[in-house]
């Protein structure tokens, strides 16, 4: 599997909590998140959400990695 990049090009590792940004027109979530890294498939990453428990597949340059 090839290596995921966020938004700003840092590595995206499994467990790590990451920003969702606000929705543009080709995503299929429909607010920015909270949540953490669950899984990767061929081209996205699998994203908890924080707060209820929602999981979405997001492309990575639409993430953004959190301290």
């Amino acid at each position: 599997m090839k290596t995921m990049k966020d938004k700003n090009r840092k590595t995206i590792k499994l467990g790590d909590h990451v920003e969702v940004l606000a929705p543009i027109a080709t995503d299929i979530h429909q607010y920015g998140f909270s949540g953490s890294v669950k899984g990767f498939s061929k081209s996205s990453v699998w994203v908890e959400e924080q707060d209820v428990a929602n999981t979405w597949y997001i492309a990575p340059e639409r993430l953004e990695i959190q301290k």
